[in-house]
């Protein structure tokens, strides 16, 4: 078992105590264990991935690594969460509890520039919660930021994106509302080459959490891309 390996199960070990800690202190266990559950498939994806092929240089893209980068979710810098639109050519996908920080002030115009390039040829899939979800009033509960507004602004920008989109681009673009009892036990943000993602918690903000940055083409990230999709395809359509 080399160094990376061990690393990976120790990371792990230490996710399944805070799953463990964060349902025995939730009133929202479904949530906790959910979380556990999909960190579960992320990590034993990343150690087979790793246990298959070693990488030489963990933090360098290409080159058939699996776990391209680890930190803190909190620690991303915009400019890298906006790199992962630029970088993308044929796919774009999304999933958060809203899209705020995509449709904030200082991001909107880029974000909505970088979605109408890869929609000239690609495909963009972006899953948020329904604005009549009941996780909405959950999340005020638990971290004290209002996801309903932000929800219903970022429909409103979509709403005037798709407006000024071609209609021929319109058909390689999804979105889709999760209803109750849908809900998302984690973040996504993805193109054809990297997958980014990290669980959510219950009852917290999740930026101290683990935010795994994945090759596309590792288990871990097959899994992740998979299981959003499904999500993708159950939840409500917004018509385009």
């Amino acid at each position: 078992m080399n160094s990376s390996t061990r690393a990976a199960i120790i990371l792990i070990a230490v996710l399944v105590v805070v799953g463990i800690l964060a349902i025995l202190e939730s009133w929202s266990p479904v949530a906790s264990l959910a979380s556990l559950g999909i960190t579960g498939i992320i990590g034993v994806g990343t150690i087979l991935a790793l246990r298959r092929h070693p990488p030489a240089t963990p933090t360098v893209p290409g080159e058939g690594n699996q776990l391209v980068d680890l930190r803190p979710k909190g620690a991303l810098t915009t400019e890298e969460w906006m790199d992962m639109l630029s970088d993308a050519r044929s796919e774009l996908y999304i999933a958060g509890h809203s899209l705020g920080t995509w449709c904030d002030t200082d991001n909107r115009d880029r974000f909505t520039t970088e979605l109408a390039r890869i929609l000239h040829r690609g495909r963009v899939t972006l899953v948020i919660l329904h604005p009549e979800s009941q996780a909405l009033a959950r999340l005020y509960q638990a971290t004290s930021t209002n996801y309903a507004a932000n929800v219903r602004h970022s429909l409103q920008i979509l709403e005037a994106f798709i407006q000024r989109l071609p209609m021929e681009h319109r058909t390689r673009l999804t979105i889709t509302l999760l209803e109750d009892p849908l809900s998302l036990p984690y973040m996504v943000v993805g193109n054809e080459h990297t997958l980014i993602t990290a669980t959510y918690l219950a009852t917290r903000h999740s930026d101290q959490m683990p935010c795994f940055k994945l090759d596309r083409d590792s288990d871990g990230a097959r899994a992740i891309y998979n299981d959003f999709h499904k999500l993708a395809e159950l939840g409500e359509k917004v018509p385009i």
